[in-house]
Order: C-alpha cells, then structure tokens, then sequence
C-alpha cells in the first residue's frame, strides 16, 4: 500500500543552484536567524526546550549548537 503511494507522488527536486546555497557549513548566523524564526512557548524539536530556552541561553551555549550542526553536516 505504501509503495502504491510513493509510486504515484511527483516530487519536485531543487535546482543546483537552490540547492548548493541550503547546505553547507552552518554558521553562528545561521542558528542566530533561526532562533528568530521560532514560535513563542512552543518546543521546536523533540528535545523539549522552547523559543526562551534558547533565547535566554544562546550565549551560552551558541558554539556548542554551532559545532554540533557543523559535525552532523559533516558525517552527514
């Protein structure tokens, strides 16, 4: 059944171009536009923490996020 229906789906697929300026190397900037797209009192992720979380501690803990993205890019 579930074959069946991904057989049907059309999915588009990003151009190069589109696609080459999404990944990369995450940047300090990067998590710092992030942050400001989350919703208030709502937990972003399966982690728990919602948008005060990260706002009252991303100085603290803003390289470590950084890192961690940059090492999951990496190993892919």
């Amino acid at each position: 059944m579930f074959e069946e229906f991904i057989g049907n789906l059309e999915i588009s697929k990003l151009k190069n171009t589109v696609r080459d300026e999404l990944e990369g190397e995450v940047i300090l900037e990067d998590c710092q536009d992030i942050l400001c797209t989350f919703k208030r009192e709502k937990s972003q992720g399966d982690d728990g923490f919602a948008w005060e979380f990260y706002h009252c501690f991303f100085d603290f803990l803003r390289c470590d996020l950084t890192d961690s993205f940059y090492s999951a890019y990496n190993r892919g």
